[in-house]
C-alpha cells in the first residue's frame, strides 16, 4: 500500500483535528516529493489591480471592504489567502465557499474581488481570458507560467505552495523504498509526466526520502503561525 500524500493532509491537518488518525511524520516511510504546485493569485476583471504592487495598493486603501474567497474554513487557498494578508500587511474580509470551483466561480462573477487558489483550479480560466492572474506563490519565476511574476517580488519572503508526495507505511524494508523512489524518479524525469504537470501549470521537484520527511517537518511549523493568524478552531 502506498499514500499519494498532500499539504492538506500532512502540513494542513494536523493544525485542524485534534485526533488525527495519524501522525504525518512518524507512522510513514518517506519516499519522495515529485510535484509543486503553485497558488495563484487572481482578480475579477473588473477590478482595478493589473500587476502584485497594484494590488497592495489597493488591499491598503479597501482593506476589509474587499472580498476574499476560499474554498472553505482551513483549505489551502484559504490559509495561502492568510499568509499572505499577514506578509503583506493588509486586509480583506475571508469568504468561504464550499470548495475550490465555487470559490473561483464567484471571483468570475464579481461576487468576490479576489482570491488565491491552486494552479489547476484556475489556468483554464486565465487562459479563457475571464480572470486577471497577477502573480504566483513559487520564490522565483518559472517558465511553466510565462511571465507571470512571483510574488515575492512585491512581498519579500512570501512563498506559499501546495506539493504531492509519495509515502509507504512504516516498517516497509529499505530496499522497497529505495526501487519505488527509483521508479518514481524515472517516472518523473519522462517527457510527459513533465507535460501532464506543466499543463496545470505545476512543476515536477523530485527529492529524496530525507529532503521530503525534512520539508513536511518544517512546513508544519510554519503552517501552525498561518493557522493561529487564521483563527481557526481544532476540532
Amino acid at each position: 500500500t502506498l499514500v499519494a500524500a498532500s499539504t492538506a493532509a500532512m502540513s494542513i491537518a494536523p493544525h485542524l483535528y485534534r485526533k488525527l488518525p495519524y501522525d504525518p511524520i512518524k507512522d510513514y516511510e518517506y519516499i519522495g516529493m515529485f510535484g509543486v504546485t503553485p497558488n495563484i493569485l487572481v482578480v475579477n476583471l473588473q477590478q482595478p489591480p493589473k500587476s502584485v504592487k497594484e494590488w497592495l495598493e489597493w488591499t491598503r486603501r479597501e482593506g476589509t471592504k474587499l472580498n476574499m474567497a476560499s474554498a472553505g474554513a482551513g483549505s489551502q487557498s484559504h490559509l495561502t489567502g492568510v499568509a499572505l494578508i499577514v506578509a503583506a500587511g493588509v486586509q480583506s474580509t475571508h469568504v468561504p465557499y464550499k470548495g475550490g470551483g465555487a470559490s473561483v466561480a464567484s471571483v468570475v462573477a464579481g461576487e468576490s474581488n479576489w482570491t488565491i487558489t491552486p494552479a489547476p483550479a484556475v489556468m483554464g480560466i486565465i487562459n479563457s481570458g475571464r480572470l486577471r492572474a497577477l502573480g504566483h506563490s513559487l520564490p522565483n519565476r518559472t517558465p511553466l507560467l510565462k511571465d507571470m511574476p512571483s510574488i515575492s517580488e512585491v512581498v519579500p519572503g512570501f512563498k506559499y505552495s501546495g506539493w504531492n508526495g509519495l509515502l509507504a507505511p512504516r516498517g516497509t524494508p529499505k530496499r522497497i523504498v529505495d526501487t519505488i523512489g527509483a521508479a518514481l524518479r524515472k517516472v518523473g524525469n519522462s517527457d510527459e509526466f513533465r507535460k501532464q504537470f506543466a499543463q496545470q501549470g505545476a512543476e515536477v521537484i523530485l527529492t529524496s526520502p530525507a529532503e521530503f520527511r525534512k520539508h513536511v517537518a518544517e512546513e508544519i511549523k510554519s503552517v501552525a503561525v498561518v493557522v493561529k493568524a487564521a483563527g481557526l478552531k481544532i476540532e
